[in-house]
């Protein structure tokens, strides 16, 4: 999701449904994503 997420951020700065839109074309499930890093983010190593 990074890549894509960056490129949104140039695109639109801001995280709106026009950010989200090119996004969720190449990422489908990217709000499964979100929610499981939400949950389980604070457990990464990182």
């Amino acid at each position: 999701m990074g890549c894509e997420h960056i490129e949104g951020d140039i695109d639109v700065p801001y995280h709106t449904d026009r950010f989200w839109r090119p996004v969720a074309r190449v990422m489908p499930d990217y709000e499964e994503r979100i929610r499981w890093l939400n949950e389980n983010g604070v457990d990464l190593d990182l």
